[in-house]
């Protein structure tokens, strides 16, 4: 597979606005086209910004609190910034279009913007930018204003410090240093054969000789390169184990052990092993599901999920390759990797950690993300087995995340008619932008789900 092209490699861009969730975002796509970002929350901030450091491409929101995108465009401009001007806004508003252009805006778009588009208005402003300019793209300033939706968690931006990549922090093994094969074994455990590959390891069928039982064994993988993700990895491995560990369900698959192989140099948790596959799996051969099963399998997880919450556990990611099929029906929910713990507190690199099409708008505005963001992913996985496809299906991650926090699903009942009326109500309300709006509890929505299914929908 080959890299994407990164056209800006060496330029630098400022993103300014008051919604984590679009920073998040619009960060993201301009560093897979090779800029450099900084962020800042407010348009005084991203004004300060100007001061002490030189930018490519600006991008910021138009309604900010305390100055507008559109005030800081216009001291900007009076500053002496003569680049273009991209706006991307969610109201359309004839008003702040008008005032866009009057300060120099390049192109004026309304969300939601394929990625494709905004690539082209991109290169299309850098180019202009360059003939006019005779600079170098790395010179050149480009302002693109983003108006996201109102429902934003402003969050201060990152100390100037934070810049500076950390040293590679010492620990426990990040990984496997031998391959474990047939006939070798892990801990105590008896190797019979690798099952597959998950989020963070490898899996392979056991044989623990104390017990004689056939068990799953998870061994952690080598983690990348980047500074402090060997850690983080280590933490949401050992998080998975203390997580699924303390729970005791028939929904939820058991954890047996949890241990570090000195000489695989390694971490690994032992799982009760299930003969199945995952629901994505089924989901690809099979295309889309009967209500009926959908309801069924939906009724399990969210009843496994209401057994962790009162708890004290939050899964974090609820999607179908996280959800294992035996052939009798039977769901269980699997990997915590990405599990909070009532207690347990894991310092994160600053990463938002998570599947794109199946996250929350609040986990997605950087929000730790409490058991309804849990009950919006089984709406989403939900939907998807009645649908056969995502409701916030997009190109690129990024996208899915914005049409997350910008736009309402169409209903399941409009793609699928013969799915009952209660049953596309209920998904809508389970994906509803505030969590407040969801069902109280997954407890809640379980029982939703059991009159439905009792109704034979």
């Amino acid at each position: 597979m080959t890299d994407e092209p990164r056209p800006y490699e060496g330029s630098w861009a400022l993103v300014a606005d008051d919604d984590a969730g679009v920073r998040l975002i619009v960060r993201r796509f301009l560093e897979k086209r090779g800029f450099g970002v900084e962020v800042a929350s407010d348009g005084t901030e991203a004004l300060d910004t100007l001061n002490w450091h030189p930018f490519d491409l600006i991008v910021s929101d138009v309604k900010m609190p305390g100055m507008s995108g559109i005030e800081f465009l216009r001291q900007a401009r009076e500053r002496g910034l003569t680049s273009p001007v991209i706006f991307l806004t969610a109201s359309g508003s004839v008003p702040d279009a008008v005032a866009a252009m009057k300060h120099g805006a390049f192109e004026f778009l309304e969300k939601p913007v394929r990625p494709d588009r905004l690539i082209q208005v991109v290169d299309a402003a850098m180019a202009q930018g360059r003939a006019e300019s005779g600079k170098t793209s790395g010179s050149l300033s480009v302002d693109v204003v983003v108006e996201a939706p109102r429902k934003s968690v402003p969050t201060p931006p990152p100390p100037r410090a934070s810049r500076v990549p950390a040293g590679r922090p010492s620990g426990p093994p990040s990984g496997v240093s031998i391959p474990p094969s047939a006939g070798g074994t892990i801990g105590r455990y008896e190797v019979l054969g690798s099952i597959g590959r998950g989020g963070m390891g490898e899996v392979f069928r056991c044989k623990d000789p104390v017990l004689g039982r056939i068990v799953a064994i998870k061994v952690l993988q080598a983690g990348p390169g980047e500074p402090g993700m060997a850690a983080e990895m280590q933490a949401r491995f050992r998080r998975e184990a203390a997580a699924a560990g303390a729970l005791s369900h028939p929904g939820i698959v058991g954890v047996h052990d949890f241990g570090i192989d000195e000489n695989l140099g390694c971490s690994y948790i032992v799982l009760e092993l299930v003969e199945g596959r995952g629901l994505d799996a089924v989901l690809v051969e099979r295309g889309r599901l009967p209500a009926g099963e959908a309801v069924s399998i939906g009724f399990q997880v969210a009843e496994a999920l209401g057994f962790a919450h009162v708890r004290g556990v939050v899964h974090r990611d609820v999607k179908p390759s996280n959800v294992l099929m035996q052939s009798d029906g039977v769901a269980k929910l699997v990997d915590f990797g990405l599990a909070a713990v009532e207690g347990w507190e894991v310092t994160s690199t600053g990463r938002v950690f998570g599947s794109p099409s199946y996250m929350a708008p609040e986990r997605i505005r950087g929000n730790p993300g409490g058991p309804a963001a849990d009950q919006f992913s089984l709406g989403v996985v939900i939907y998807e087995m009645l649908a056969g496809a995502n409701p916030f299906a997009a190109p690129t991650p990024e996208a899915r995340l914005m049409r997350i926090l910008s736009e309402d699903p169409v209903p399941v009942g409009t793609v699928v008619p013969d799915v009952p009326p209660a049953l596309s109500g209920m998904l809508q309300r389970m994906m509803h932008k505030s969590e407040t709006k969801r069902f109280p509890t997954a407890q809640e929505a379980a029982d939703a789900l059991r009159g439905l299914r009792a109704t034979g929908a």
